[in-house]
C-alpha cells in the first residue's frame, strides 16, 4: 500500500508539472495572461519552493519557472506585478541549486528583454530602473537577501548581478547561457555611466579573452579621445571611465581574482594576468584587496607556469607590488576587510553552488513571494 501511495503522489506531481509546461505553451497572449493568474504561478511556486528547501529542489518549481519565463513578455505593463518581477527573477537566481538556476536564468532575460521592448530602460539605465522598483515593501526583504550572500545591489547593481552569475560561468553545465544573459545584459543595460556596466564586462571579459570586438562596439566611453580601439582589452576595464574610485577597482581586483582562483583555462588566466599588471599600475593601493588572493596564485606561476605570458605578467605584478610599497604595512591600505565595508564581503566565494545556503535563501525568498502578492 505504501508503494502504491508514493507512486499515486508521484503521478499527481508529474501531471501538475505537465499542466505548468502546458499552460506556458498555450497561454501566451495578453488575453490570458492577468494579475491573478499571474498570483496563483507565484503562490504554486511559493509553495512547492518550500517543500524543497531541506532537499533536493525537483522539477515542479522548475516547470512553473519555466512556465513564467514564457508568460512574462505577455503581462501588460499596467500590472501590478510587471515592474517588480525583475526581483523576483534575480532572487530565484540566488538559489544556490544548479537545476533550478538554469531555469531562473531564462525567467530573468526573459524580463529584461520585454522591460527594454516597453522602453523601461530609455534615459537613465537598467540599474536605475530596477532599484527605483526595489523600493517599498520588498526591499527590507531584499536587503536581508544582500546581506546573507554579500553581494549588495545598492553599493553597485552591475557586480552583484555577475556576482550572482558567477557560479553559473564556473559550472559546465550551465556557463554557455550564463554568458549567454550576460551578454543580453550588455546590450540592453542602457547604461549612460560606463562604470555601470564595469561588472558585466569583468564576468565577460576574460571568458572571451582578446576576442572582444562585439562588446567593445557596445562600451560607451565619456572621453572620446580616449577611444576604446585605442586601449589593449585589459585597459577597457582598468581606465578612468570604467573604474572611477577605490569601490569599483576593488571590485574588479576581486572580481578577477575570484575568477582566476579556480580557472582552469590558459586564455582566461592569460588575461586576467595582464589586466592585474596594468590595473595595480592604475590604482596601486586598491590592489592589496586581493592579496590573500593573488599571493599564493603568483607563487604557483613562477613554480610551474610554463607561458611567458603569464610569468612576464606575474613578474610585473610582483615587481610593481615592492615598487608601490604594497608589502609594507607602514601605511594604511584597501584590505579584505574593506569588501565587508562596501557590501560585499561574499564574492570570493561566490564562484560555487553552497548548498549549505539553500534553505536560508529559500526562505527569504519565499517571504519576498509574499510580499509580491500582497501587493
Amino acid at each position: 500500500r505504501e508503494g502504491l501511495g508514493a507512486k499515486a503522489v508521484e503521478a499527481i506531481r508529474e501531471r501538475r508539472r505537465a499542466c505548468f509546461a502546458a499552460l506556458g505553451v498555450l497561454c501566451q497572449s495578453s488575453d490570458f495572461i492577468t494579475d491573478e493568474f499571474i498570483g496563483h504561478l507565484l503562490a504554486h511556486l511559493k509553495s512547492s519552493l518550500i517543500k524543497a528547501a531541506a532537499k533536493p529542489i525537483d522539477d515542479l518549481p522548475i516547470s512553473i519557472v519555466l512556465c513564467l519565463s514564457r508568460l512574462f513578455e505577455h503581462l501588460h505593463p499596467s500590472s501590478i506585478y510587471f515592474n517588480n518581477f525583475f526581483w523576483i527573477a534575480m532572487s530565484l537566481v540566488q538559489i544556490h541549486d544548479s537545476k533550478l538556476y538554469p531555469a531562473a536564468l531564462t525567467l530573468l532575460e526573459s524580463i529584461i528583454k520585454t522591460l527594454d521592448f516597453h522602453g523601461c530602460f530609455k534615459g537613465k539605465g537598467m540599474a536605475h530602473f530596477c532599484m527605483s522598483n526595489r523600493q517599498g515593501k520588498l526591499e527590507p526583504m531584499l536587503q536581508n537577501l544582500d546581506r546573507l550572500t554579500g553581494l549588495s545591489f545598492e553599493h553597485d547593481f552591475s557586480f552583484a548581478v555577475a556576482g550572482h552569475f558567477l557560479k553559473g560561468m564556473k559550472n559546465a553545465t550551465t556557463k554557455s547561457l550564463t554568458v549567454k544573459v550576460l551578454s543580453t545584459f550588455i546590450q540592453l543595460c542602457s547604461e549612460i555611466t560606463p562604470s555601470n556596466m564595469l561588472g558585466y564586462l569583468a564576468a565577460l571579459l576574460p571568458h572571451k579573452g582578446d576576442d572582444i570586438g562585439k562588446l567593445r562596439a557596445l562600451l560607451t566611453v565619456a572621453d572620446q579621445s580616449n577611444s576604446v580601439e585605442a586601449q589593449t582589452t585589459s585597459q577597457v576595464l582598468f581606465n578612468p571611465q570604467m573604474v572611477p574610485d577605490h569601490v569599483h577597482a576593488a571590485l574588479l581586483f576581486t572580481f578577477l581574482a575570484t575568477i582566476l582562483k579556480s580557472s582552469e583555462f590558459e586564455h582566461e588566466q592569460i588575461f586576467i594576468y595582464k589586466a592585474l599588471e596594468e590595473g595595480i599600475t592604475f590604482m596601486p593601493d586598491a590592489f592589496p584587496v586581493i592579496f590573500e588572493i593573488i599571493t599564493p596564485k603568483l607563487s604557483q606561476v613562477l613554480l610551474n607556469s610554463q607561458n611567458k605570458n603569464i610569468l612576464s605578467s606575474s613578474l610585473n605584478i610582483m615587481k610593481a607590488i615592492f615598487s608601490f610599497g604594497l608589502d609594507s604595512n607602514s601605511t594604511i591600505k584597501l584590505n579584505k576587510n574593506y569588501l565587508d565595508s562596501i557590501g560585499f564581503a561574499g564574492l570570493p566565494s561566490s564562484d560555487h553552488f553552497n548548498q549549505n545556503k539553500k534553505q536560508q535563501l529559500i526562505q527569504i525568498i519565499c517571504m519576498i513571494l509574499d510580499g509580491a502578492l500582497d501587493f
